[in-house]
């Protein structure tokens, strides 16, 4: 089995988790980001498959908490995360690193032993692998051998794009489907899904210990309104 460096790319606390305004504040975003984070990484330190972790991203504190658990920091040098995963594929390929993981930081379910087999499948030295998102056409994992094997499309639709890619390139593209690498939190209907499964005790710790201790898990399960929004206006919906 390959060593692999996982690269997460981190958007700046006040950018996270926009699409959760619905249910949650400002400050909560935030903090279910940061949690999540760190049981995303928890759950990397784990794996036999990964050699290091890597934090991409131009936020102070999001670096400060990644540095704290033994994480490397790569640094943003442009706009927009696709041009950043490429410039640090490209150093790490010049470094001689053999492949790299791509993988959201907000898959608080996430498996070690699936992310293992993840990679043990990956056979090639010249190809990709990638794990579709459940919804939106998005990719949630993607493992390349060499690092700059392809030039990075994430985004919506990205695993076909990603898949044309390595058409393009003329390389192997395997493609495989891992509930754990599959679900990302970004929109209202995903939190609610994640509440139920920190209740069964089947998200990661961080997370988990959030949702409870904030008061969201509470307040998403018996259907209470969000503090953040009781003073809206009567022509203002709640709706997901």
């Amino acid at each position: 089995m390959k060593k692999i460096w996982a690269i997460l790319p981190v958007k700046g606390s006040t950018h996270a988790k926009r699409r959760l305004s619905s249910l949650l504040s400002e400050e909560e975003c935030a903090g279910l980001a940061r949690a999540m984070l760190l049981d995303v990484i928890a759950m990397l330190q784990t794996c036999e498959s990964i050699a290091h972790i890597a934090i991409l991203t131009a936020d102070r504190d999001v670096a400060a908490v990644a540095r704290k658990q033994g994480c490397l920091i790569m640094n943003e040098t442009t706009e927009g995360m696709n041009p950043n995963l490429n410039f640090a594929a490209r150093e790490l390929q010049d470094k001689n690193v053999e492949g790299i993981l791509i993988l959201p930081a907000d898959l608080p379910t996430l498996d070690a032993a699936e992310v293992d087999a993840f990679v043990k499948t990956h056979t090639e030295d010249n190809g990709i692998s990638l794990c579709p998102a459940e919804k939106d056409g998005g990719t949630n994992a993607l493992l390349c051998t060499p690092p700059a094997v392809i030039e990075f499309r994430f985004g919506k639709d990205s695993a076909a794009a990603h898949e044309a890619q390595a058409a393009a390139a003329g390389i192997s593209c395997q493609k495989q489907f891992l509930p754990s690498l599959q679900n990302d939190i970004d929109e209202p209907d995903d939190l609610r899904w994640l509440v139920k499964q920190a209740v069964k005790a089947e998200a990661g710790v961080a997370t988990s210990q959030y949702l409870a201790g904030s008061g969201i898990s509470e307040r998403l399960l018996y259907n209470k309104p969000a503090p953040h929004l009781q003073s809206a206006g009567p022509t203002e919906s709640n709706d997901a």
